[in-house]
C-alpha cells in the first residue's frame, strides 16, 4: 500500500475464511440489516476492531497480560480514582480489559 496526498493506491487481495455455518448465518443476518454485502460487512467489522486496538496504548515490555494481572483488574475496580487513571495509562488500559 502506498499513500500520497492526492491519491491512495490500495491492493485488494482475496482470501478464504472457514467459518462455522451458524456463525456465518449470523454474519449474513447482520450484513443484511446494514444493507451491506457479507464481504463489506465482515471487512467493516474487522477494520473497526483493528482501529480500536490501534488506539490503545502499546507497551512493548508487556504485549500480553498475564492471567494474574487480568484477575486483579476486577478486584481493583471501584477503588481507583479518575486522577489515578489520568496519571497512569497502563492502569487505564488494565481496567479497560
Amino acid at each position: 500500500m502506498r499513500f500520497t496526498m492526492e491519491t491512495r493506491v490500495t491492493t485488494r487481495k482475496q482470501t478464504i475464511l472457514r467459518l462455522d455455518e451458524a456463525f456465518l448465518d449470523r454474519l449474513k443476518y447482520y450484513a443484511d440489516r446494514q444493507h451491506k454485502s457479507l464481504n463489506a460487512y465482515v471487512e467493516s467489522v474487522l477494520r473497526a476492531e483493528v482501529e480500536k486496538r490501534e488506539e490503545l496504548p502499546h507497551f512493548p515490555s508487556c504485549p500480553e497480560l498475564s492471567s494474574g494481572i487480568k484477575a486483579l483488574s476486577g478486584i481493583l475496580e471501584g477503588k481507583i480514582t479518575q486522577k489515578d487513571l489520568d496519571e497512569d495509562d497502563r492502569l487505564a488500559y488494565l481496567l479497560s480489559r
